[in-house]
């Protein structure tokens, strides 16, 4: 194996494994690009509609594990309309995702009854801040942007579209909640002041798909959007209407915002800061084709992408179809039309679909199966209206083009503008220099002399190699066998009770068994001997996969994910919460990628937790397991004044099986002789070691692994 391929299969590797283990409890995650939330107005509401950050939150906790990049846009009206980006302080480089949310609040200026603006006006300066740098970071609108906006924002969404697609820049998603653009039919300022008209909802040629979710009962109603698939409810019980006056007000008109949350936050009930959701909501809201929320709505979002936009299927009998939303062109293959632009200002460079094909059809799943060795064609559809560009062609280690994990693939020049045309072009990607074991993303770079945006293809893909279940070392290695991952017997614990997943009897065939003496001069505490030629990572273990969403291996109303740690470690820890049962997946990687898994089962009960550890310090100069490797026995103890009053020592083989267990008599030691409990010698290899102070119900001092030699 080439040095360069080490490195690049230790990034894919680690990267690959996060994406799945612990913190995504939905996968896959496509998250790369810019989500943008726009409020409408309302007079009952002085502040900023708390759905925004509500929705933020769940995309976060649904789909980012955690990771927050966020920013602001707030327009206010100081002689003039302003627009501050403040906080802009993110970090994509510094992440695995690659995904920005930001928040626009106009509520300042949003009533236009006492002289506020348009909505293409404040879009205007949104689509400032989307285009320049701020804050010293590249301008937001290199990664594919997703407007979702309610009421007036709906609309505003819109024409932020367009006013970027006169700029040039292609818009992946426009979504309208219960869109309601101000006409002269709505109530107006009194004379002589003029009339406030928004601009209208509309699907313009820059926007590749398009879903609006409208109510068609109650002022304010929202609008049918053509170009767009609309999903329409007459009334909506539940939800709004539940609350009190006066945050019950306009209860129909604001609905399909907590319906369209409820398809990223699946959870009953959950609150979106403003109104709840619960099971009795998504049986009146949802039918049996979108159930209960799982199947609509985000699923055709970037990010969740579980969802089929091209699907000629009608989510709601005689209504629209859903590639209804998505762009009409032969290119990008849906049925809705769109509205053309001036492009008057067009000088941005665009890559609008990337998909990864072999033999002329598109590679789908994830992740999506690929032998090594095979010839795939990448094929994309981009647009510069105004000048050549060049598209690079990339693969990556997770979703997110600023980190600087990815590794080049191919270099496309295009010298000549393409007008308002989308064009295609294809090209092969051989396969054959890989080694298999990666998991990689697809992405394009396109470019002009000034400008940058990013596309990544929808799926991943696992490169696998076509040869034997051995990973091949390479020329000069010989053949490289995949690491022994172990993830430690099946445990019994309380509610509360600190939980160790101990993984540190695995061990890699080819390196031997390390030495793994542990000494200690401070007080007791769990130490383990550290593996340089292994990675470790500790995973909630999924079970299976409904609708894009992993079903994980732990009580419903369990979260881990506030007590995990050490999750990357050969010993992780957690505290459960809820009685249950957990499972954990250790997957274990050697220097070569071979990665295999193991599993535990975690039993947690409403039992009284055992006492803390003594709290008398223990001055004992070091802790000895010696001789190790060892033929006839090994010894187990402390060296040096105030050892503990007793010490406690169980052995297991690497399957878990428990072997043999001791107790020091009096002494500061404990020696195995290599026997089984029955008397029995045991077979030589590794055994995993625990040490226990104070008797077998408390303290866990210490776990590692002993090699018995032939």
């Amino acid at each position: 194996m080439k040095r360069a391929d080490c490195a690049r299969k230790y990034a894919f590797a680690v990267a690959g494994l996060l994406a799945v283990i612990l913190f995504s409890p939905r996968i896959p995650v496509r998250a790369d690009g810019v989500t943008v939330f726009l409020h409408g107005w309302n007079p009952e509401l002085a502040d900023t509609p708390a759905w925004m950050a509500g929705m933020r939150g769940a995309i976060v906790d649904e789909f980012l594990g955690g990771e927050t990049n966020y920013a602001t846009i707030t327009i206010t009206d100081d002689g003039g309309l302003i627009a501050t980006c403040d906080p802009w302080d993110y970090d994509l480089a510094a992440g695995t995702t690659g995904e920005l949310l930001i928040i626009v609040d106009w509520v300042d200026v949003a009533d236009h009854l006492t002289g506020g603006p348009p909505s293409e006006d404040v879009a205007e300066l949104i689509v400032d801040c989307l285009i320049d740098d701020q804050n010293g970071k590249a301008p937001a609108a290199e990664l594919p942007i997703h407007l979702i906006g309610h009421s007036r924002g709906g609309g505003m969404a819109c024409e932020v579209a367009r006013q970027l697609g006169e700029h040039g820049i292609v818009v992946d998603q426009v979504t309208p909640l219960d869109p309601h653009p101000l006409t002269s039919a709505d109530p107006q300022p009194l004379p002589p002041n003029p009339p406030v008209i928004d601009a209208p909802a509309v699907i313009y040629e820059n926007i590749v798909f398009a879903d609006a979710y409208n109510q068609l009962d109650d002022y304010p109603k929202g609008e049918y959007v053509d170009g767009a698939y609309n999903r329409m409810w007459g009334n909506m019980p539940g939800g709004y209407h539940d609350n009190a006056p006066p945050d019950n007000v306009y209860a129909n008109h604001r609905n399909p915002v907590l319906a369209y949350q409820g398809t990223i936050n699946l959870a009953n009930p959950f609150d979106n800061g403003e109104a709840t959701m619960d099971a009795a909501e998504r049986v009146a809201w949802f039918n049996d084709y979108e159930e209960a929320g799982a199947n609509t709505g985000f699923t055709y979002a970037r990010i969740d992408g579980s969802g089929d936009r091209s699907s000629a299927t009608a989510p709601v009998d005689g209504d629209d179809e859903v590639r209804d939303g998505l762009h009409e062109n032969v290119l990008i293959g849906g049925k809705g039309a769109r509205e053309d632009l001036a492009w008057a200002e067009a000088v941005w460079p665009n890559v609008a679909v990337l998909d990864v094909w072999e033999d002329g059809v598109e590679l789908v799943g994830d992740p999506a199966p690929v032998d090594v060795g095979s010839i795939l064609q990448l094929r994309y559809v981009y647009l510069d209206f105004d000048s050549g560009c060049t598209v690079q062609l990339h693969a990556d280690a997770d979703r997110n083009p600023y980190n600087g994990n990815e590794i080049w693939l191919s270099t496309q020049n295009h010298p000549g503008a393409t007008g308002e045309a989308y064009t295609e072009n294809i090209v092969d990607w051989d396969t054959a220099d890989w080694d298999g074991g990666e998991t990689v993303y697809v992405y394009a770079k396109v470019e002009d002399s000034v400008r940058t945006r990013y596309y990544y293809a929808e799926h991943m893909l696992s490169l696998q190699s076509p040869e034997s279940p051995s990973w091949s070392g390479g020329t000069g290695c010989g053949v490289n066998h995949p690491p022994v991952p172990n993830a430690g017997p099946d445990q019994a614990v309380c509610v509360g009770e600190k939980v160790l997943l101990d993984g540190s009897a695995s061990y890699d065939p080819d390196e031997g068994i390390p030495p793994n003496t542990v000494m200690s001069t401070v007080t007791p505490k769990y130490v383990y001997q550290p593996r340089e030629d292994l990675r470790f990572r500790w995973s909630v273990a999924v079970l299976y996969y409904s609708a894009g969403r992993a079903v994980l291996a732990m009580p419903e109303g369990a979260d881990v994910r506030a007590t995990m740690q050490d999750y990357d470690q050969e010993i992780a820890s957690f505290v459960p919460t809820v009685p249950g049962v957990y499972q954990f997946d250790l997957f274990l990687t050697d220097d070569f990628d071979a990665c295999l898994s193991d599993r535990v089962n975690i039993t947690v009960t409403d039992c009284e937790v055992p006492d803390g550890p003594p709290e008398e310090t223990f001055a004992f100069e070091r802790f000895l397991v010696s001789p190790n490797p060892f033929r006839t026995e090994v010894n187990f103890g402390f060296v040096g004044e105030g050892v503990p009053s007793s010490i406690y020592v169980q052995i297991f083989d690497l399957s878990g099986h428990f072997v043999w267990e001791g107790q020091s008599a009096g002494d500061d030691e404990v020696t195995w002789n290599g026997l089984s409990s029955d008397g029995k010698r045991v077979a030589s290899g590794p055994y995993v070691y625990k040490i226990l102070i104070d008797g077998p119900a408390a303290h866990l001092f210490d776990t590692g692994v002993v090699f018995l030699s032939p």
